[in-house]
Parts: C-alpha cells; sequence; structure tokens
C-alpha cells in the first residue's frame, strides 16, 4: 500500500470532494516537502480547517529553491510544514536557517514533518533549530496535525501583535525623544504647572536658567514667586484667562532669583480632557529686554524725527499747495484737450458724413461714368485717409489719458488679414507696388485677444510701408511659434524695398509726431506709436531691421491664444448692393432728427423707397413733437442739437405714450466708447457713427423693424 493509501485511510471520504477557492484573508500555510502525494494528503487534511473564523490558504513548494521563491511572493505565510529531506538530507533544516537568520523572519511557525528522524533527531534539531513543533510522518494523522494547526497559527497570531506592539512602542519612543530634545532644547523657557496647586511640575533647562535657578530649585516652586510683586495681584486674572480661553498671551514683569526684574511675553495653553476639565498648564516665557529697549530706542528716534519733520511741515505744506496748483491746472489742460479734441472729431465727423455719403451714393449710380467714378474714388479715399487721421489723433489722447482699455474677443485673423490686404491693395497699387501675403504664413483661423488693436497696428504698419516705398514690393508674413505656457506667439512682418531709415532714427519712429522721412509725404506721425503703445498693452512688442537703401523690416511678437470658432454669424450685405424694398411689406414711418441740413439729406436719400414714409425736424424738442403728432415706427436721433438734445429728447419720447415701443437709433460724430455706453443706458436702441456705411444704414432697419430689402443681381 503507498503512502498516500495508508494516510487516506485517516480521512473521511467527503473530504476528497472539490472545494471553492479560499479567501484572500485566510491564514498562509505553506506545504513543503519533494513527495506530491503527501502535499496532497496534507491538503486534504488542512482544506476545511479554520483558526480563529478564518480559512487556511494551503500553498506548495517541492523544494528548499522553490519555498525561498513562495516566502519572497508571500512575505506574510504563518505557518510552513516543513520536510526535513528534499534536494539533500539537510535540506529543510538549511532552509530553517536561512528563514530565521538571513531573512529575519521569526513570526512564521515551522513545524518540522520527517518521515526519516535518523537524519533530524527531535531533540537535536529542537535544541540547534528555531522551529515551532516535531512530527513524524509515521505518526501523523488529522487530529494531531489539526492541534499542530491551532496553536501554531495562534502563537502567530500572538507573535505579530507583540510585534506590532514593539514597533509602535519604538516608533512612540522615538517621538517621545524628539520632543525631549525639542523640549530642553528650545530657546524659549518652557514650563508645565498642575491644574490643582498652581506648581511647577516640570520646566526645560532654559527656563531655569532664565530665572537663575538650578533644575531641583526650579521645580515645585509656585508660579506666582516668578512675578515681580507688584505683578502678583494679577496671577489668578492670568490663570482664569488660560483656563477660560484655553490659549492666552500676555506681557508682564518677572523677578529673578536675585532680584532683577525683567519684562516676559508669556504664551499659556491649558491642556483639557475630553470632558473639558483642565489637566494641566503649558507655558511658553520669552525674555523680552531686548526688545523693550529697541521699543524706548526707536520711541526717542521717533521723538526726534517728529521734531525734524515739524520744522519742515511748513515748507512741505507751501510745496503740496503749489503741486496740488499744478495738477489742477494740468487736468484743467487735459480736460480742455479733451474736450477740443472731441469737438474738432465731432465737426469733422460730421461734415464728412456728407462729403463721403453723398461721395458714394454717386459713385454707385449707373450713370456714372468711369473717369467721374475715379475722381469720386479719390473723394472717398480722402476722406477715409481724413478719417483715420482724426482716429489717431483720438487714440493717442485716449492712451496719453489711459482711457483705453483691451477688449479681448475671438475673431477670424485670415479674414482680417484678407480685408486688410484688401484695403490696403488699391493704395499699393496706385503706387505701382506688389502687395502680397507670403504663401508661407501658417496660423490658426481663430484667435483670442484685442481684434480691433490688432487690426489697426496691422493697417498702420501696411500703411506706412507702402507710403515709403516707390518701387517694388510690401510683402506680409503670419505664422506661429510656440510661446510661454499654453499659449502661442504671434510673429507678423511686414517687409517692404523703400529707401529704409538710418540706424541713428530707429530709436524715434515710436515717438509721437516723429516724421523721418518727411520727403516723401506727411502724415501725423502717430501711427507707430499708437501701434507700439497697443502692442504694450496687449502684451506684445514691435522691433525694426532697416538700413538705408535696402527697406525695412517690421515684426509684431504678440501672445495668442487659439480657440474654436464661435457660432456663425449671418453674412453682411456688401454696401451699395441694396437697389429696393422688397415686395409686400408693411409701410414704415421713419423720423429723421438732425439739425445739419446735408446729413439729413444724406439720410432721406439713402432711404429713399416707395414704402417708406419720411419727415425730418431740425432738433429735438421738434423731435418729440413729431412723435406725439405721427407716432413713427423708427427714429433717426442725431446728439448734438440747438433748442433740446437728442439725449433729452429720447427720455422725454420714452416716457410718453408709445415711447417705448418706438425704436430709436443715436446718430452721433462722437468716437468715445463712454458716450456710446451712456447713449445705450439712456435708452437707446442703438448706436450709429458718423461716417456711416449705406449698409448700417440698412442693417439697422433690418435688424429693427424686420425691413427686407433687394439686392443688385437678385
Amino acid at each position: 500500500m503507498s503512502l498516500q493509501d495508508n494516510f487516506s485511510t485517516l480521512f473521511t471520504p467527503e473530504f476528497a470532494t472539490a472545494k471553492p477557492p479560499l479567501s484572500v484573508d485566510g491564514w498562509k500555510v505553506l506545504l513543503v516537502d519533494d513527495e506530491p502525494d503527501l502535499r496532497a494528503v496534507l491538503r486534504l487534511a488542512l482544506c476545511d480547517v479554520e483558526v480563529e473564523g478564518r480559512p487556511l490558504r494551503l500553498m506548495d513548494a517541492a523544494s528548499a529553491n522553490e519555498t525561498k521563491t513562495r516566502l519572497t511572493e508571500h512575505p506574510d505565510i504563518a505557518l510552513i510544514l516543513l520536510d526535513v529531506a528534499m534536494e539533500t538530507e539537510q535540506a529543510g533544516l538549511e532552509l530553517i536557517r536561512h528563514i530565521r537568520e538571513a531573512l529575519g523572519n521569526h513570526t512564521v511557525q515551522i513545524i518540522l514533518v520527517t518521515g526519516q528522524p535518523g537524519y533530524a533527531p527531535q531533540r537535536e534539531v529542537m535544541q540547534c533549530y528555531e522551529i515551532n513543533g516535531y512530527q513524524l510522518k509515521s505518526e501523523l494523522h488529522a487530529d494531531n496535525l489539526h492541534a499542530w494547526a491551532y496553536a501554531a497559527l495562534r502563537t502567530h497570531r500572538v507573535m505579530c501583535e507583540l510585534q506590532q506592539q514593539k514597533q509602535q512602542l519604538e516608533s512612540q519612543a522615538k517621538v517621545l525623544a524628539r520632543w525631549q530634545h525639542m523640549f530642553e532644547h528650545t530657546q524659549w523657557g518652557v514650563l508645565v504647572t498642575n491644574a490643582d496647586s498652581n506648581h511647577i511640575d516640570m520646566a526645560n533647562p532654559n527656563c531655569a536658567g532664565l530665572y537663575g535657578y538650578s533644575a531641583d530649585e526650579f521645580i515645585g516652586l509656585p508660579v506666582s514667586d516668578l512675578f515681580a510683586p507688584e505683578e502678583r495681584a494679577k496671577v489668578p486674572h492670568h490663570i482664569h484667562q488660560a483656563q477660560t480661553l484655553g490659549h492666552y498671551i500676555f506681557e508682564s514683569r518677572h523677578i529673578r532669583k536675585d532680584g532683577v526684574i525683567f519684562p516676559v511675553l508669556v504664551d499659556v495653553t491649558a491642556v483639557k480632557d475630553a470632558n473639558g476639565n483642565v489637566l494641566y498648564r503649558v507655558a511658553n516665557v520669552q525674555d523680552i529686554t531686548l526688545r523693550k529697549q529697541t521699543e524706548t530706542e526707536s520711541r526717542n528716534l521717533n521723538a526726534n524725527l517728529e521734531a525734524r519733520v515739524l520744522a519742515r511741515t511748513v515748507d512741505l505744506h507751501t510745496a503740496n499747495q503749489l503741486l496740488a496748483r499744478a495738477k489742477l491746472e494740468a487736468e484743467a489742460a487735459n480736460v480742455t484737450k479733451s474736450t477740443f479734441l472731441a469737438n474738432m472729431s465731432h465737426e469733422i465727423r460730421t461734415q464728412l458724413n456728407a462729403m463721403m455719403g453723398f461721395s458714394n451714393m454717386l459713385r454707385i449710380h449707373p450713370e456714372a461714368s468711369e473717369k467721374q467714378r475715379d475722381s469720386l474714388n479719390i473723394i472717398c479715399n480722402s476722406g477715409k485717409q481724413l478719417l483715420a487721421l482724426i482716429n489717431n489723433v483720438l487714440d493717442m489722447a485716449k492712451i496719453d489719458a489711459g482711457n483705453i482699455r483691451l477688449d479681448k474677443t475671438t475673431f477670424d485673423l485670415g479674414e482680417m488679414v484678407r480685408e486688410v490686404t484688401a484695403m490696403m491693395h488699391l493704395g499699393a497699387r496706385d503706387k505701382g507696388l506688389q502687395l502680397t501675403v507670403d504663401p508661407s504664413s501658417r496660423f490658426p483661423d481663430f484667435v483670442h485677444t484685442d481684434a480691433l488693436m490688432l487690426r489697426q497696428t496691422l493697417i498702420n504698419l501696411l500703411g506706412n510701408a507702402i507710403k515709403f516705398t516707390e518701387q517694388g514690393h510690401v510683402t506680409l508674413r503670419v505664422k506661429t511659434v510656440p510661446g510661454e505656457a499654453s499659449q502661442q506667439l504671434l510673429i507678423i512682418e511686414v517687409e517692404d524695398s523703400g529707401i529704409g531709415i538710418n540706424a541713428a532714427d530707429q530709436d524715434k519712429i515710436f515717438e509721437p509726431f516723429a516724421q523721418i522721412n518727411s520727403k516723401l509725404g506727411h502724415g501725423s506721425g502717430l501711427g507707430l506709436t499708437i501701434s507700439h503703445s497697443f502692442m504694450t498693452m496687449m502684451g506684445g512688442r514691435i522691433r525694426v531691421q532697416s538700413a538705408l537703401g535696402t527697406g525695412s523690416l517690421f515684426r509684431v511678437e504678440l501672445p495668442i491664444n487659439g480657440t474654436q470658432a464661435p457660432e456663425p454669424v449671418p453674412m453682411a450685405v456688401e454696401p451699395g448692393r441694396v437697389v429696393d424694398l422688397a415686395p409686400k411689406q408693411n409701410d414704415y414711418r421713419i423720423l429723421i432728427v438732425e439739425d445739419q441740413l446735408e446729413n439729413a439729406l444724406l439720410l432721406k436719400e439713402i432711404l429713399n423707397f416707395n414704402g417708406l414714409q419720411l419727415r425730418g425736424v431740425d432738433n429735438g424738442k421738434q423731435g418729440v413733437e413729431a412723435f406725439a403728432a405721427w407716432q413713427p415706427h423708427l427714429i433717426w436721433m442725431d446728439i448734438l442739437m440747438p433748442v433740446m438734445d437728442g439725449l433729452e429728447a429720447t427720455q422725454r419720447i420714452r416716457a410718453m405714450e408709445g415711447g417705448r415701443d418706438v425704436k430709436i437709433i443715436a446718430v452721433t460724430a462722437s468716437g468715445l466708447k463712454s458716450e456710446r455706453d451712456a447713449l445705450m443706458a439712456a435708452g437707446m436702441d442703438a448706436v450709429v457713427r458718423k461716417p456711416y456705411q449705406f449698409i448700417e444704414i440698412y442693417e439697422a432697419l433690418t435688424h429693427h423693424l424686420g425691413v427686407k430689402f433687394t439686392h443688385e443681381h437678385e
């Protein structure tokens, strides 16, 4: 009969049935024997055993090397049933030394199971090797195997708990040692008093030394003995505050053993139990003699300084009065300048509105000849240049006054480049220049930055290049390179084949009103200054590379954020394309309130369609009266008018019956955003700036009244 047959007689048949997987929380037990049959029998005997509610998780190993591997993979093995003779006659014993000495594992329980006691006598093995049990294979049966397992696993659990407690105690001892070191070596004096007698129970050496006592003398002293005689009456108050507040800081005067009184800062913490009862108090005491001396010296120094300052007060007061007067004069001059610029801008824009408006109407008239259109184009272009000059002067004034703010939006950069180059193409063509966009340009379709500032900078750079180039080319390059963080750096280069700029003059070109090459043309001298200011505000910069006779290259470097395309908006109708009202529409009454005859005539001419009833008045008062009598659907309201301005007229109309329903559109020659905001706040539905484009008028009617138009080629 085989070894397996002998052992199988010890167990009932049901032990041989298949078992479900063991819990991962079970005791890890390693069965080590080079005989597979014996390992199988041991597994059958132990498979259903539970110790303290935990099952056994059984693992096998057939050799010492395999056992070492198992121990490496599972360092938390609790019990090993170990054969002696495997690869060698002493393999099991050598493995025991490896586990205890090399691995330092003294918690795993090892029960030696041998069928050859001659190789490992029990008495000798128990004396020389750290094992926890010895069992002959010939005497092995279920009861003693279970008993060994119960005892060994319980012992393992106790040893693990003891080891954990030992580690905790060692950790606590280290923490306590660190606190002890801090307590003894801190620069402050630290003392602990009990809650009942207010005597000193503990103190660090620095605290005892601070008062001139030895450590033995200091322990047991009443706390009140540390206070100077005149301060001792306050001791109960200090104790009460510490116990009530939990943490209390105060200054006092204490006394040393030799009678010397010195100032101290005391920081007291009352340590309480879970019920709020004070267990003891910890006080940190600092000698503040040096600080008090410094404060006294500082007060004396301040007194001397105050005397010196007082002696100069009269002169300073006089100087302040002069500065205040100069400030008021400068502010008044600024207001005068701003008012003058605003008024001049208004007057010029008002006249430009009629000049450019009627010129455009004649230019698109079907009976105009080619020569007439060329002449009218000159008038329109001159008006645009004059308008650009006005805008530059106003922008410069805003920059000086600090009234320009960034207004970042998401826009189509490619569309901006196309629009600006198309706009500048006419000027380049008239001079016989080739204006091109470098085909290697690569940049995001949509970016997030201030579109108006970037557009104006691009216009200024291209305009300057065309102005100072007599023959050759002007090239625009646009690209992006990686910038800081998640941003990109937008690079715009405008290169020309013009006369170039002397190196000595390159530092001057960004100064206001600088005109280096005045022989070739005149301008405000503000374009580059404004562009430079805009780029600075946007976090970018402009640089120039140039030499006389070789042309110039202006380079813009601007941090941007590439972004997704915004929601699509309807495409605007091109100016001059509207030819009539669409059929089958309601008749609309349109009131024009405008004191300038030519601008009123222009609006009437723009809106001269069957289906639109037009009526004009000269001032705001007449506008209010006309509204009451005629009840128009929409009012074009000029702002600056005699008798009553457009703002007051709008407010009065809004207060009248039906005044909340009528659409009122302000027509202003002001270029200030602040005025636009004020007009919208006063009740305007929209604001149109002079000189306006025809398309702005038509789009306003479509948006506010739903008027539909027909266009050329429809």
